[in-house]
């Protein structure tokens, strides 16, 4: 699992009634989300990484961390390969 990503440039994130929607405006493709993978979404589109992801999670839904970064690297690994959402860079200097 990569440390960091972000909405694709040609990604918009939508909410509606609690549940995310991802328009890829370019392939026309919506990728619909539940309660748990909005909240993911919504904090990566903030521009935390994956770790920060994992401990705000933690905090807000108190599950075992294990069971959060299974979730979190299965639903990151599809948005990656819908090319919803793209690698971070690196800080300079990192």
């Amino acid at each position: 699992m990569p440390e960091a990503v972000s909405l694709a440039p040609d990604v918009v994130l939508r909410v509606i009634n609690g549940e995310a929607l991802l328009l890829k405006l370019g392939d026309e493709d919506v990728f619909a989300l539940n309660d748990t993978g909005t909240r993911i979404v919504q904090l990566i589109a903030e521009g935390l990484d994956l770790n920060q992801v994992l401990n705000t999670l933690h905090q807000e839904y108190g599950v075992e961390p294990p069971k959060l970064q299974q979730a979190v690297e299965d639903l990151v690994d599809a948005l990656l390969s819908r090319g919803l959402v793209v690698r971070a860079e690196a800080n300079p200097g990192e």
